[in-house]
């Protein structure tokens, strides 16, 4: 039975009826192994395209969920009403009837399309397919200026139109039929929402779907490295005015100046984690020389946001095309101490060498800041050659003598004797890559409501070891783990400053008022899970924690670690389960094994994304999505 079935996955499979095949696996591998049969049976296809082709297969819109979505908001008392903007400079006719019909076919009735248009593009809604539209009373049509200024047309239309909340749409892009009841929905949830995006993909010529961006929850730092939140994007009206208004000097990034500037002054921001944004994969945003000057624009959005706030801080270009990197000047050069808990073991490569030592000679020669202090934590067991050797760099030694071995314990004791108001936690098989890495961490540190950083790890082979981490309900788990080192997914986020719930212990600087104030690393756990849960109390309590890609090492993971008691873990899942089901950095239709970078599946239906019923039954653990 068990045969005949796998045997009835693989012809599914190879006849591309994916969703039932992974449907009817579900059924059949109840312990978990779904998403590995598939991946090993057809590891060069069921990637990609293929991956995201089951999932959108498994959120198609039923005439169950058309029913349910009609009879809630027959429900609803008010319904807010949404002001979209369409740009047609530089539109291209072949599509422009797509992305006004995609308005059109909402099954949500508040909106109002206000049309831009120069002269030339007044023609383009003039075509015979788009007669039916464009006679809805709700579609209306403003000239631009001769100079084409974007801006002070969106700034008419927020002054005539009387939409609740206002958004632009690419005029060949196109967005989903129940876009706009999902947004309703959730501002209906939450009146006090002043911004909202939702997540997006590509779409060709073709209508094929594909490259999809599940963006994470509202993250303040990525904000400012890169316009994640991109598009479908919507904006409380009032609030745009009390702004300021669209300026003028950000035409090509007139969405992002103005998330940035509602992010900041304390703004409501939501996230919508579903695809309901279609951006045309071919689109004269292509362009280089547009790209060149949007990514321009953008800079100087982010440095003025930056001069709003008071931060003494310059923007400079990012590690992907159109992103930012911030440099904040450090306040008063203060001491760091690097603390560093160690068993003293030797390097596989080399007698008479130690990790630790191999740590503390790439601290000492590659690092640019000097203003530090390096306390090691050991065992009472060093070798006197190795003792003498980090004697002469200056290494000051804390002995540990507990006789069962605690890793929180050992850290705690570690800090205890650190004089520095800043402090790095950082295991003994590392070695620096980046020469400013403790710069890097601590113009971040120093910066008000950011309470812990944690830096880039790759192994030697130059793949990922740590980019932050995700937390879902079966624990904790790395991003992009043994990724390359440039991998672009997930909107760039190993190669961007971002947040986390959590960052490795292996390399996290804190302050040290706040490691003393929160209790340090608790000693129940002694050797795992007393990071994740050290950086959720200090989420919760003193500010957010954010990863850099800047501060960079290499780690050699593991190779002086203590096996791990199986009851660390059972006792961080106990402490922290309403943690774990609500990561605020997560993205429920990815897949919980974060290392995977994939979406979940099977996906879960829009009758039960929306309305809670028709559940999908997820039999991988890993595969299950954040949430």
């Amino acid at each position: 039975m068990v045969y005949a079935t796998l045997h009835r996955i693989c012809e599914l499979y190879r006849n591309r009826r994916l969703l039932l095949a992974v449907r009817v696996a579900s059924g059949l591998l109840a312990k978990g192994q779904i998403a590995a049969l598939l991946d090993k049976v057809f590891p060069e296809r069921f990637t990609g395209r293929d991956r995201y082709r089951v999932w959108l297969k498994g959120r198609r819109i039923t005439k169950a969920f058309r029913n349910m979505l009609r009879k809630q908001q027959d429900a609803w008392e008010h319904k807010p009403l949404f002001s979209i903007i369409l740009v047609l400079q530089n539109s291209s006719p072949e599509f422009l009837s797509r992305t006004i019909q995609s308005v059109a076919a909402q099954f949500y009735p508040a909106w109002e399309l206000w049309i831009l248009h120069d002269r030339p593009g007044g023609d383009y809604v003039k075509r015979p397919d788009l007669a039916p539209a464009m006679k809805d009373a709700r579609v209306r049509l403003l000239s631009l200026d001769s100079d084409g200024d974007i801006a002070r047309a969106c700034n008419t239309v927020t002054k005539e139109s009387k939409g609740d909340y206002i958004a632009i749409l690419g005029c060949n892009d196109e967005i989903a039929p129940h876009a706009l009841f999902a947004v309703a929905r959730a501002i209906i949830n939450d009146p006090q929402i002043d911004m909202l995006y939702t997540d997006e993909d590509r779409i060709s010529d073709e209508g094929e779907r594909f490259d999809p961006c599940f963006k994470p929850g509202f993250s303040q730092e990525f904000l400012l490295s890169s316009p994640y939140t991109g598009r479908l994007a919507l904006f409380r009206r009032s609030l745009v005015p009390e702004l300021g208004g669209f300026l003028s000097d950000f035409n090509l990034a007139l969405e992002y100046d103005v998330a940035l500037r509602i992010a900041f002054r304390a703004g409501r921001v939501t996230h919508i984690p579903d695809i309901l944004y279609h951006r045309r994969s071919e689109t004269l945003e292509d362009n280089r020389a547009i790209q060149e000057a949007t990514a321009e624009a953008r800079r100087r959005a982010v440095q003025k946001a930056i001069d709003r706030l008071g931060y003494k801080a310059t923007v400079s270009e990012g590690a992907l095309p159109g992103t930012n990197r911030i440099h904040f000047e450090i306040a008063d050069q203060p001491l760091v101490s690097i603390v560093v808990p160690s068993a003293g073991k030797a390097t596989k490569s080399e007698q008479h060498r130690w990790l630790v030592l191999d740590l503390v000679e790439s601290i000492v020669e590659k690092s640019t800041y000097r203003n530090y202090e390096i306390v090691i934590c050991d065992n009472c067991s060093f070798d006197p050659v190795l003792t003498k050797l980090l004697d002469n760099h200056g290494a000051k030694l804390v002995r540990y003598k507990k006789p069962e071995f605690n890793l929180a314990d050992k850290m705690n004791l570690g800090v205890k004797h650190a004089r520095g108001d800043y402090v790095i936690l950082l295991n003994d098989d590392m070695t620096v890559i980046a020469p400013g890495w403790i710069e890097e961490m601590l113009m971040w540190c120093q910066q008000d409501g950011i309470a812990g950083v944690g830096a880039k790890l790759l192994y030697p082979n130059g793949r990922i070891q740590h980019c932050g981490m995700h937390l879902n309900r079966f624990g904790s788990g790395h991003v992009f783990y043994k990724c390359p080192a440039d991998d672009k997914r997930l909107c760039g986020s190993a190669l961007l400053v971002r947040n986390y719930s959590a960052v490795t212990g292996a390399c996290l600087m804190v302050r040290k008022h706040d490691f003393l104030d929160i209790g340090g690393f608790d000693p129940a756990y002694r050797i795992d899970c007393s990071d994740v849960d050290f950086c959720l109390r200090l989420r919760d309590r003193k500010g957010r924690i954010v990863f850099t890609p800047f501060a960079c090492l290499c780690h050699f993971e593991s190779m002086s670690k203590e096996p791990a008691p199986p009851g660390d873990f059972d006792a961080f899942r106990a402490n922290w389960q309403k943690a774990l089901n609500s990561d605020p950095y997560g993205n429920r239709q990815l897949s919980a094994d974060h290392s995977r970078l994939t979406v979940a599946l099977p996906p879960r239906p829009l009758i039960a994304e929306y309305f809670g019923c028709g559940e999908s039954t997820h039999s991988d653990p890993r595969d299950t999505g954040a949430h």
